[in-house]
This record gives structure tokens, sequence and C-alpha cells, in this order.
């Protein structure tokens, strides 16, 4: 999957590094890496879940009347389990774009060319491109439940991170990776501080989506207990989530300042322990998702 491979895209870092004859930060980056991945599959976990309740959404929404929909060809990933819906599909982009960020900051911590970097770039500027596109223009009742302020605040800084990413598909000098990938990196904060909050859209995804009026129960919410818990186990999931974006946006700071500035070895100290923090939090998100 793409995803997966987004993941694995960083390991020739380690690789390249040992080639070069230096071991100057591989132990610090080889543990980033792998902290790095812990979370992505969190990512993908929430996404996964997310997918579901736009699915059901959808559905309960096209099916009012009782009767056969006709089948209709553009709601086709509506159908199919394990296919994400459109708006699912824009914050899985985005997600991507977030790692090919990550690889292609440590490509240039490891010497790689500028034509491998620009290659990273255009998956970048690709994943972006996708992303905005569907999170702009708000696709069906998902996207109907996002305030203009929140799409603005995710939407805004994708758009930025295009212009950024744009300019460096066709770069020949790795000293203007150094610089645009500098620049990108506050972008990049943004973008994740905007997912953080897009997660209370989402949870109101969620909440309706768990809300039949099939099999409304006579509660204060209307949901039946059953329901309920597995409302309970969606506000989890987010809340794990929220708190890995925000532990993936230390850790970035980390890693470009190990990465990109030529600093002392306290640089790869920091990068260190904040890939420790961020791989045991994974953990601990990914042990109180699956109890």
């Amino acid at each position: 999957m793409a995803r997966q491979q987004s993941v694995l895209v960083l390991l020739p870092f380690l690789f390249l590094l040992a080639a070069c004859g230096g071991t100057r930060g591989v132990a610090e980056f080889a543990a980033y890496s792998d902290a790095y991945a812990a979370q992505q599959r969190q990512g993908d976990a929430v996404l996964d879940a997310f997918a579901a309740a736009e699915r059901r959404l959808i559905l309960r929404q096209t099916r009012t009347s009782g009767i056969i929909e006709p089948f209709d060809p553009d709601k086709a990933a509506y159908y199919v389990d394990g296919v994400d819906g459109p708006y699912t599909a824009g914050l899985r982009a985005t997600l991507s774009a977030l790692a090919g960020y990550n690889a292609t900051l440590l490509g240039l911590a490891n010497g790689e060319t500028a034509d491998a970097l620009a290659s990273r770039s255009a998956g970048i500027l690709r994943d972006l491109g996708t992303a905005g596109s569907i999170l702009a223009a708000g696709v069906g009742p998902v996207g109907a439940l996002v305030e203009p302020a929140t799409r603005v605040a995710l939407t805004g800084p994708v758009g930025v991170a295009r212009t950024i990413f744009g300019g460096l598909v066709a770069a020949e000098a790795r000293n203007r990776f150094r610089a645009e990938l500098a620049a990108a990196h506050p972008v990049m904060k943004d973008i994740l501080a905007g997912l953080r909050g897009t997660t209370p859209a989402m949870f109101l995804v969620f909440e309706r989506s768990r809300v039949d009026p099939k099999t409304s129960a006579d509660t204060a919410s209307g949901l039946a207990p059953d329901q309920e818990t597995a409302l309970e186990q969606d506000r989890r999931l987010l809340a794990g989530w929220v708190l890995l974006l925000d532990g993936t946006a230390r850790a970035m700071d980390a890693a470009v300042a190990a990465a990109i500035v030529d600093g002392p070895a306290i640089r790869f100290t920091e990068l260190a322990d904040q890939a420790t923090e961020l791989r045991v939090l994974a953990e601990t998100v990914r042990a109180t998702r699956i109890r």
C-alpha cells in the first residue's frame, strides 16, 4: 500500500549515511524513523475508522426513502468496504504529504542527490494537490459539517506548501533544498495543527454516523448502550491521535534541527529524546485502541 511505502521510504537514509563513512546521528535517526512509522500506523487506524463512519453517514442519507437506490458510479467508494470516501481520502493524502516531507528531510540529511530530492518533492506535490482539491471543496455530508474557518486552517497551509514543493520539483541544487525544506517546516507544522483542529468535526461525523433513526434508543443521547460504547471508543481514538499529532510536531522540530542545521551533537540528543517520547506515546495509544 502507498501509505506503507511512505514509511518504508525512510529506511534508505540509514544505509546511505553509513556508506558515506560516518556514524554521526545514525542511531538517533534510526530511532526517529521507527517512532515516525509507529505514529503513522496509528494515524492510518484513525482514518480507517473515520472512513467507516463517513460510509455509514452517506449511505444512511441516501436510503431515507426506504427503496433500493439506483446505482451511481460517483458513489462507488461508499459501497466498497475498505475504500476511502472522498473526505477521508483528502485527510489521508494530507498525512501522506507529511510523511513525504519527513522522508525528504532525511534524504537531505543523508546526502541524496538533487534529482532524488526533486522526485520526492514531486510525490509530496501530488499528495498536496489531492488533499487541497478535496478538502477545499467540502465534499459530501462530511465536508458540510466542517466549519469554514476550520477548513481554511487546513487548506491554507496546504496551498502554501504546494507553492514551495512545486518550485522544488525542478530544483537542481542541494542548497536550494536545504533552504526550502527549512522554509517548509513551519508550514508543515501548520498542516499538523490544521489536522488537529479538524478533529471536533470528525467526532461529529462519528456521532451522527452512530445515531440511526431506525434504532433510536430512549436515552438522552438517542444511542443504545452499545452505540454509546462505540462512540466513546471513537472519542478515545481521536484523543490519541491529537496527542500523536502534537508529539509528531515536537519530533519534527528536532529532526529539522538535526538534518538541516549543521549544529552540535546536542541536536542528535534532542532528536533521540523526542523519538523515544513519540514511540512510547504511539505504543500507549495503540494499547488503548485495541483493548
